[in-house]
């Protein structure tokens, strides 16, 4: 284990960024933008994978200390981005851990973006259809 006991870490995912501050502590407890949350309650998958992910590394360490803010994008998006923060914060913790995330393809972040509207489309790629008339 690495002298380090606490670990803060930032990362984005379409349009949301996300800020992990990670500690070790008596008593595990998670924060998100300032309210408390719990590991028993249901949310959506890519929350799931996040509160796995949680899980997995209270087995290791024991119980944590997690305060995470959120902005911009959506739900999925803004636990992805959660995802990979507490994945690297974790990393800077235990670096001989890296393992356990790196098969899940955690650390891995993924700049995909809303491609722009293009002058006389009607989207980004759709055109108006064609007559010949």
């Amino acid at each position: 284990m690495n002298n380090l006991l606490s670990a803060f870490s930032t990362s984005k995912w379409k349009r949301s960024n996300a800020m992990v501050f990670l500690q070790k502590s008596k008593k595990t407890v998670i924060t998100i933008n300032g309210k408390k949350i719990f590991l028993s309650q249901k949310y959506n998958e890519s929350a799931e994978l996040f509160f796995n992910n949680i899980r997995a590394a209270i087995k290791i360490i024991g119980s944590l200390f997690i305060d995470v803010s959120i902005k911009g994008g959506g739900i999925s998006s803004q636990f992805l981005a959660l995802n990979l923060a507490f994945s690297r914060a974790f990393c800077l913790i235990f670096p001989k851990k890296k393992l356990i995330f790196n098969q899940k393809k955690k650390i891995i972040s993924i700049s995909k973006k809303k491609e722009r509207k293009k002058f006389g489309l009607k989207k980004a790629r759709k055109k108006f259809q064609y007559s010949k008339r």
